[in-house]
């Protein structure tokens, strides 16, 4: 289906049309979307495999220093720079090999090079680290040709961050730098905002999944898969998807229920004002509320929200295109608030080049 066949999908109600009324505004309706439910308060504790995209609930600190021990920043050799008499250049003898991770001996008495690798522990005593590109070796022995100066090319201990720090606050989202930091930290495990649990309501009987015949006027379902790509985030979980018929009684069974086992029922159709729009009254009819009903904004005017029970009810337009503009505008910063995350923006201003005409 091409975007202008989507465009032309015939839809019911006044979605585009001048005839409604008392609409809200774009801000207006984001928030009262807003105050209808405060954002999730429970967390769980996943792997830091699995933490990709959640949204960290607790800030993560450091358990140790960083590095944990003075460190040779390159491949050379260590050397005690107040072993090195006169101007130069030094002849030292080669007293040991030190690799990342190998146990160090901190006894090294006599004025001595130590061959040394990058990460490795610097011994005690030993205060600047000479780059191998640097030295003439010959045999057991290595030239310096100048004096280094203290602290060269070493990573002292804590110098990025010391135990306690804070790395990274809550409310960030974690990506790959994020988890590599949390990693670094030594952390297995991090405390996330839970999973927020959404529904999917799909009405109308004119729908058929993508695939099968249409035979008279029916339409393929756009908005299913459209709502499963757009929550296929992994802060948000789909518990649900439903289709129903134009049915009044059924649409409010299915809210009611939905409700139960929901964070946020999604509804897509239904929610304009002609005689088989029946989102409204359903809401009603499942013991819920209708906080707002309409937004000044084409595409996309007969969007609402509401509550039923303690989810969130969020109606989108059948039209394809309508749905993806309210959910853009509307539908996820909502969502994002509900989660604890960072908020999008809903518009953006551009100045125009030139004149427009009237």
């Amino acid at each position: 289906m091409t975007i202008q066949e989507l465009i032309s999908t015939p839809r019911g109600g006044c979605d585009g049309a001048d005839a409604c009324d008392d609409l809200c505004s774009v801000e207006d309706a984001l928030h009262q979307a807003l105050a209808l439910v405060d954002p999730i308060i429970e967390t769980e504790k996943i792997r830091l495999a699995d933490a990709s995209g959640r949204i960290l609930a607790a800030d993560v600190r450091a358990a140790v220093d960083a590095p944990r021990f003075d460190a040779s920043a390159v491949d050379g050799y260590a050397v005690s720079v107040n072993h090195l008499m006169g101007p130069g250049p030094f002849d030292l003898a080669v007293g040991g090999r030190i690799a990342a991770g190998d146990p160090t001996d901190d006894g090294y008495p006599r004025p001595v090079a130590v061959q040394i690798f990058t990460g490795a522990r610097v011994p005690e005593g030993l205060d600047a680290v000479i780059m191998q590109e640097d030295i003439d070796r010959s045999g057991p022995r290595i030239t310096i040709v100048k004096r280094p100066r203290t602290g060269l090319n070493i990573r002292k201990s804590g110098e990025e961050y010391t135990s306690g720090a804070t790395l990274l606050s809550a409310g960030a989202v974690l990506g790959p730098i994020e988890i590599a930091c949390a990693a670094a930290a030594g952390l297995g495990c991090l405390e996330v905002w839970r999973k927020l649990k959404v529904s999917i309501v799909v009405s109308g009987n004119e729908i058929r999944s993508p695939g099968e015949r249409l035979e008279g006027s029916n339409i393929w379902d756009v908005n299913t898969s459209m709502l499963q790509s757009v929550l296929n985030d992994p802060r948000f979980e789909i518990s649900d998807i439903v289709r129903v018929s134009d049915n009044r009684d059924r649409l409010a069974n299915e809210l009611k229920r939905l409700a139960r086992s929901s964070d946020v029922v999604i509804v897509s159709g239904g929610a304009s004002v002609g005689e088989e729009d029946h989102l409204h009254a359903a809401i009603k009819d499942a013991g819920g509320a209708v906080s707002v009903a309409g937004v000044a904004i084409k595409p996309g005017k007969p969007v609402t929200f509401g509550k039923v029970g303690k989810a969130l009810l969020v109606g989108l337009p059948g039209n394809p295109v309508s749905a993806f503009v309210t959910w853009l505008v509307l539908g996820r910063p909502v969502l994002d608030h509900l989660v604890n995350g960072p908020s999008h923006p809903t518009s953006h201003h551009v100045k125009a080049g030139h004149c427009l005409g009237h």
